[in-house]
């Protein structure tokens, strides 16, 4: 009898952990999220010859550019930052 473990999920696109979230963004790799009824956008974008992180929220556009996965995890999201909810979010969306 064969058995599948591991079988791809929803829950196969969180990230478990503030130290992953950190890891993917440090290899250059993007992913979309919600977050409280908002839909978010996160990559890597060159700006002025640098490598910059950038949040964006889908529907208004509002963007921030970030120069580290550290100083992202400290963007704003009302009362919390991303480093709280990180592991809570809804991603809709990882690219590798």
């Amino acid at each position: 009898m064969n058995t599948i473990k591991n079988m791809p999920g929803e829950d196969d696109l969180r990230f478990h952990s503030i130290s992953e979230f950190r890891h993917f963004v440090n290899r250059g790799q993007l992913c979309n999220f919600n977050w409280e009824g908002k839909s978010y956008h996160v990559c890597s974008v060159w700006k002025g010859g640098e490598r910059l992180l950038l949040i964006s929220e889908t529907a208004s556009g509002n963007e921030a550019y970030y120069h580290s996965a550290e100083d992202l995890l400290s963007h704003r999201f009302g009362d919390n930052c991303l480093k709280e909810i990180i592991t809570k979010v809804e991603v809709t969306d990882q690219s590798y």
